[in-house]
C-alpha cells in the first residue's frame, strides 16, 4: 500500500505535536480496484466559471451539466450525453478516482498545492484548538505553496 499524500504530512515530531491535527486513513479490504486507462486532458469537461473538472458529483440536466463546486450550469459535451454513456466514463464512475492526463509536458513545473479540511461543528473550545493546529500547520508550509480551505457543518464552503 502507497499513500501518495504522506509526503504532505508533517515529517519532523515536533511539528506533529504542534499541530494537534488528528491524521487518519480509511481502509476497505478487498475493494474494487479501479483500473483505467489514461485520458487526455481535452476529453475532460471543465465548469466554465470555476475550471473544476467533471465529477461523480455533477447534476446532469438535458444538455447541461452542472458544477458541484460553484454550481454554474454548463453545455454537456457528446461525451457525457446519455446515462448509458456516462455509466462507462472513469470520471464519473465514483467520488474517489485517481486519473492520469496524458497530454501534460513532462517539463511542466508541478505548484505543490496543501488543502486543509476542518469540521467545523464543534464547539469553540474544539475550534480553537483547530485554530491553533492549522496556524502550527502553516508555519511549515513555504510561503510559496498554494493553501486552499474546506470547512464543512451542514454545508461545505471551499476557501482558496
Amino acid at each position: 500500500m502507497e499513500l501518495s499524500w504522506s509526503s504532505l504530512c508533517p515529517q519532523e515530531h515536533e511539528l506533529k505535536e504542534a499541530t494537534s491535527l488528528p491524521l487518519g486513513l480509511t481502509l476497505t479490504p478487498l475493494a474494487r480496484s479501479l483500473q483505467h486507462a489514461p485520458i487526455s486532458l481535452d476529453l475532460l469537461a471543465r465548469c466554465e466559471k470555476c475550471f473544476g473538472y467533471i465529477s461523480s458529483a455533477a447534476q446532469f440536466d438535458r444538455r447541461r451539466w452542472r458544477c458541484p463546486i460553484c454550481a454554474q450550469y454548463n453545455a454537456t459535451p457528446s461525451r457525457y450525453a446519455t446515462p448509458v454513456l456516462r455509466r462507462e466514463l472513469p470520471e464519473l464512475a465514483g467520488t474517489c478516482v485517481e486519473l492520469e492526463i496524458e497530454g501534460e509536458p513532462e517539463s511542466k513545473q508541478l505548484q505543490p498545492l496543501t488543502i486543509l479540511v476542518v469540521d467545523v461543528t464543534g464547539d469553540g473550545e474544539y475550534l480553537e484548538m483547530v485554530k491553533a493546529g492549522l496556524l502550527a500547520a502553516l508555519d511549515g508550509i513555504p510561503p510559496s505553496q498554494f493553501v486552499g480551505l474546506v470547512t464543512y457543518s451542514d454545508l461545505s464552503l471551499i476557501h482558496i
